[in-house]
This record gives structure tokens, sequence and C-alpha cells, in this order.
């Protein structure tokens, strides 16, 4: 039994070394870990500060600014005003779904709407809200809260079916109404309320050109002023809040995927942190630096927030950090957001055009500036005949003016009333 006693002696000390060895590495994991709560309570706080300060601006309406120009101004969000009037509108969209081009209403989509003008009008109310912004908690990673977009975009299009089907003026009147419910989406809501907004205030803009035909000329001198105020802050992810929420989003859900337990790691999700967590916290980190970029794109406007937008996005696609690569890109977003934006301004300045001719157009009264064009340093341009605009382009996507071929994104002076004046 004496003989024993050393080699006992020797595991002994083997198991000491082997639990000192475990030891220290449970307490390394651990400092670790404790480490990794400390950098996210550190980017936590530094989030919430962002999302409060966005939120202090975006309620002052120092982001977006809702008009109402005509009529009385409606207690409420237009944003929530508009979702309730969607849920008791379900315009089908067998009629107007219209597949990504402008269509001549058709009979029965012009008696569908005779049917539901109640509805409509319930829903044109809602554009005149004295607030307009998508709420949800963007603290805990949520999206903004759209509705369907199939039925938001067919009930849209069933308004300018309306705004079509009605007197000149009348026409005038909705189709401007249009323009306003469209914007209402992009407070708050980042890139996908953004270019939902877009989209449907360039096509409300075009149908307010084809609904001037005939119109008296109070009408659409009163109409030229509000499709001109309205294209002044119509909303784009080159200027207000579009980018920078979108970041936010990210950064809050970030957050939502590094939930750690107190004090030692004791979930799946606190071992897959201890392994993966400091790629997340450097995309973390990153991603609330570019809120504060966002904010100095959503001050600059087009063309210049496209090339400050399109440096960052690049920056991004070339980080080494796998999450940080695959932060929004700007390709698709700039290019289609910039020819919406293009069509609303072209269509503002023809319209100004117009209500210049019956107001005091004459060789002692200039005719109006035309407005910027978001591609370029520069104006939109207008082809006159006899002093009198018939066309307004953009240069498009690729910088050159092509007398309005091409890309260029061009509004006509129509010859008759129509929802869709050409080029369609």
């Amino acid at each position: 039994m004496e003989e024993r006693r050393p080699g006992i002696a020797k595991w002994k000390m083997v198991s000491l070394i082997i639990g000192g060895v475990v030891a220290l590495g449970l307490g390394g994991i651990v400092v670790r870990f404790q480490s990794l709560r400390s950098e996210r309570d550190k980017l936590s706080e530094r989030l919430d500060a962002a999302i409060a300060s966005h939120e202090e601006r975006l309620h002052s309406g120092k982001v977006w600014s809702p008009h109402a120009l005509r009529g009385e101004s409606v207690d409420g969000n237009g944003a929530t005003l508009q979702r309730a009037a969607l849920s008791a509108l379900d315009a089908p969209e067998a009629l107007f779904g219209k597949k990504g081009r402008c269509e001549e209403p058709t009979a029965d989509a012009i008696a569908w709407t005779v049917e539901h003008r109640e509805a409509l009008e319930t829903l044109r109310a809602a554009s005149r809200a004295k607030t307009a912004f998508a709420s949800f908690n963007l603290a805990q990673g949520e999206t903004a809260p759209l509705p369907n977009l199939r039925g938001l975009s067919s009930a849209h299009e069933a308004l300018l079916v309306m705004a079509a089907s009605s007197p000149p003026e009348e026409c005038l009147a909705i189709a401007a109404d249009a323009v306003r419910l469209a914007q209402q989406w992009a407070p708050g809501a980042g890139l996908v309320g953004t270019m939902l907004a877009a989209l449907r205030q360039s096509e409300a803009a075009r149908a307010m050109v084809g609904c001037s035909v005939g119109a008296p000329p109070a009408a659409l001198i009163r109409s030229a002023h509000e499709l001109a105020v309205l294209a002044e802050d119509a909303p784009n992810a080159g200027a207000g809040d579009t980018l920078e929420v979108e970041y936010l989003w990210l950064a809050a859900a970030t957050r939502s995927s590094l939930l750690l337990s107190d004090g030692f790691p004791r979930t799946r999700l606190d071992w897959e942190a201890i392994a993966t967590g400091d790629t997340v916290i450097e995309a973390w980190g990153v991603t609330l630096d570019h809120v504060e970029a966002a904010q100095r794109i959503g001050s600059l406007g087009y063309p210049e927030a496209a090339t400050t937008w399109t440096a960052l996005s690049d920056s991004d696609h070339q980080s080494k950090n796998l999450l940080v690569s695959l932060a929004p890109g700007n390709d698709v977003y700039s290019k289609r957001d910039r020819e919406s934006l293009a069509t609303l301004r072209a269509a503002a300045t023809l319209m100004a055009e117009l209500a210049w001719r019956v107001r005091d157009g004459s060789d002692a009264s200039p005719p109006p500036a035309a407005l910027a064009d978001p591609f370029v340093k520069g104006s939109l341009s207008v082809q006159r005949e006899d002093g009198k605009a018939l066309r307004v382009w953009s240069v498009g996507a690729n910088g050159t003016d092509d007398g309005g071929s091409g890309d260029d994104v061009v509004i006509e002076n129509p010859e008759k009333r129509s929802l869709c004046p050409p080029p369609r």
C-alpha cells in the first residue's frame, strides 16, 4: 500500500493541473462573455439615444412636413387613418392591378369607383391629416407596419380612376390628394415605405397633368401651386429620414440577435455569441456610425445624396465583416427613386407652365423656372414652341441629355384628358 502512494500523488498532481487549466479556460470564457455584455450595453445605450433623437425630430415635423393645402386639416395621423380607410375598401386587383404600366380605366373600373365613392372619399380625407408618420417600435427591431401592398396599390389606382372619370377641376383635386396619400407612407418607414411613396406620388402627379386639359384657369393655377409645394418636400431617399431609419432598424435587429444572459453563459445563444460576438459587435458599431452618415445624406438632396450613398455602400460591400457587407446597397433603390422624383418634378414644372399661360403668360412675364434634375446638378430640360412648353424631361440614369429620348424621364403636355398622358 505504501508503494502506491507516489503514483496516487502523481495523479493528484495531474488532476490539479487539469483542473487549473479548465478553471483558467472557464475563467477566460466568463471574462470574454462579460466583455461582450459590456460592449453590448454601451452600443445599446448609443442606439437608444439615436432612436430617441430620430423620433423627437420625426414627431416635431422636422424630418417630413405634411401638407394640407386644400380644405380643413384632419386630426390624427394620416398613415393610421389611411390604413383604417383601406380596411373598408377592398379594391379588386382584377380591376385595378395594372401590372406596372399605366392603362386608361375600363368601364367596369369606373363603375366600381362610383359604387364605392363614399369609401374613396374617406380615403381622400386621410390626405389632409395634421401629422403623418409610420408608428412602430423601432427599438425592438420592428419594421414599419405597411398595409397589404397590393391592396394599397389597388386602392390608389381606384382613386386615380375616380379622378379620371370626374370633371377637370375635381379630377385635379382628387389627383392631388393621391399625391399626399402616397407621401404619407415615407416618414419613419425606411426604404420600402419611401420607394412605395415615390412610385405612387409620381403616378398621381402624371395623372394631374392629364387632368389639366379643359380645367378652369383658377383650378389650374391652384393645382399648379399645390403640386409645386408637394414636389418641394417630396419623400425620397436623398432627403429626410429614409436611410437613417434603415440603419436604425438594422442596429436594433442586431441588438435583438445578441441577447445575453446575466452573469455566466447558460444558453445556446450565449455560446454562439462567444464564438461570433466580435463580428456582431463590429457590425453593430459600423451600423450606428452609418446612422450619422445617413442623417447627412438626408440633408443633401439629389444628386449629391446619391454620390455619398454610393460611397457608403461601396465601403460596406468591401468590408471583411460579412454582416457589414450585407448592408443595403443603393444601385436599384437610388435609380428608381430618382426616376420617380424626376417624374414628379417634371409634372410640377409643366403644371407651373400651364398655370403661367392662363394667369399672365406674355412677353413681359418670363415663364417659371424648371425644377432641379435629381440625376445631375442643374435643372430639368424644357422644350418650347412659340414660347409654350411642350415637354419637360430629366436626363435620366445615364446622366446624358438625350433630348427627351433614351432613358430620359419625360412629361408631355397632353392634347386630351388622360389618366396616362404620354409618354406612357
